[in-house]
């Protein structure tokens, strides 16, 4: 199991690296806070996003900002020109495969301590203290090489900061109109698809009775014996009827025997409820819903598959609506007590506590996430696999913990 200090350890190592990389001569876009537009490019295992930050009140004569505020009535109309200077002035290409960049989000944000740029919801926000955060993305898999073009320099602006993530590696230039392009390879194809961890097999055990049908035959009789007892003589005619039922129950109770999934033991059970939990959110390490779907059914019944998908996207997501999602890097399951047996249907039901660490890059932050929950658990065998069936959450508590990309905390 992959414990909360692991991943904070990557975390922390992740930082280090991007610290000794500025410290190192390659120019950090973060020391470029006063450059009206600022790039950032992350390519992720199954993503890639195209980012910038922009101040509108470099644009001020170009979009006709004559006001001292931005208005309610002209948010859309800015957003959108940012969005569409992003989406004409930077091209972003690979010899592996083509990008489609079909999602996009574009709003005003506004920078804090605790969680980095989060929206900025102000009615009228002054001019001078307006900042655009532009996004969008393409579903990418098995990216080796990168050239990115860079033409987007507000008015003024001789030199854009570009900033490129790939997992560890940081690369930053300041890009101009006499060399607007950069280039990233790396010699070998990484296998990215999710590390699904075993389960163990559903090994079937023989009941020779049926409990069921043996619970009614012994109780059709019981109550047989009580009337015979009771009216001795004067029986009623009903009981010629309730001993022979009672009898064909028994008989079918010992006639039919059946094969049952055998139940882990109480550490089986903790290693199974630790499995299945980071399978589920392996899932996530995919963008696109069919990916997701088809991996999250490997760990979640169909009843379920909705509920589960919607719950954990939710705990992964920034603040900001369509942004990036953080991508899980360990699991701390620390609390797995069993709740209840059912022998004879094959499930089990527990009161799991995990803790779920993941980290992402966004507009030049890296963003650590921990997501607590305490849930009510039933697992079960479905098409001779165990899943979870069954899901109550309890209690669930979100942390995060934001660097900017010299090391800093904020």
């Amino acid at each position: 199991m992959v414990d909360v200090a692991d991943a904070a350890r990557h975390f922390r190592k992740v930082r280090f690296i991007r610290l000794f990389i500025i410290f190192a001569g390659i120019v950090s876009t973060v020391a470029a806070q006063d450059e009206p537009v600022r790039g950032f490019i992350t390519l992720e295992p199954f993503e890639l996003r195209v980012e910038a930050l922009c101040e509108p009140k470099a644009y001020r004569d170009e979009w006709g900002l004559t006001d001292f505020y931005i208005q309610p009535s002209n948010k859309d109309r800015v957003l959108s020109q940012a969005l569409d200077l992003l989406k004409s002035k930077t091209a972003v290409k690979s010899p592996d495969m083509e990008f489609n960049f079909d999602s996009t989000h574009t709003r005003f944000v506004i920078l804090t301590k605790d969680l980095g740029y989060v929206p900025d919801d102000r009615d009228e926000i002054p001019l001078d203290e307006a900042l655009i955060g532009v996004s969008m993305s393409a579903v990418c898999e098995g990216v080796n090489n990168l050239d990115i073009a860079w033409l987007w320099r507000a008015p003024g602006q001789e030199r854009v900061p570009v900033q490129l993530s790939v997992g560890e590696d940081l690369l930053a230039r300041y890009l101009t109109e006499e060399q607007p392009y950069m280039q990233w390879g790396r010699a070998a194809d990484v296998d990215y698809a999710p590390k699904m961890l075993p389960l163990p097999p559903v090994n079937m055990v023989r009941r020779e009775n049926q409990p069921i049908l043996l619970k009614v035959g012994l109780g059709i009789l019981a109550l047989a014996g009580v009337i015979v007892l009771i009216f001795k003589t004067k029986t009623p005619p009903l009981i010629f009827f309730l001993i022979p039922l009672g009898a064909v129950a028994l008989f079918g109770a010992f006639r039919f025997a059946r094969s049952v999934p055998e139940l882990p033991d109480k550490n089986g059970a903790n290693d199974l409820v630790y499995s299945l939990l980071r399978n589920t959110y392996h899932a996530f390490d995919y963008r696109d819903e069919s990916g997701i779907y088809d991996t999250l059914e490997k760990s979640i019944s169909g009843a379920l598959l909705e509920d589960v998908y919607l719950e954990v996207r939710k705990g992964l997501e920034l603040e900001i609506r369509g942004g990036p999602r953080v991508r899980i890097k360990g699991i701390d399951l620390r609390k797995c007590e069993l709740l209840a047996r059912n022998d004879d249907a094959g499930t089990f039901d527990v009161q799991s506590d995990w803790v779920a660490v993941g980290d992402v890059n966004h507009w030049g932050h890296s963003h650590l996430r921990t997501n607590r929950y305490k849930a009510n658990l039933r697992i079960g065998t479905f098409e001779n696999t165990w899943k979870i069936s069954k899901m109550q959450i309890l209690d669930e508590e979100r942390t995060q913990q934001v660097t900017t990309t010299d090391g800093s905390v904020q």
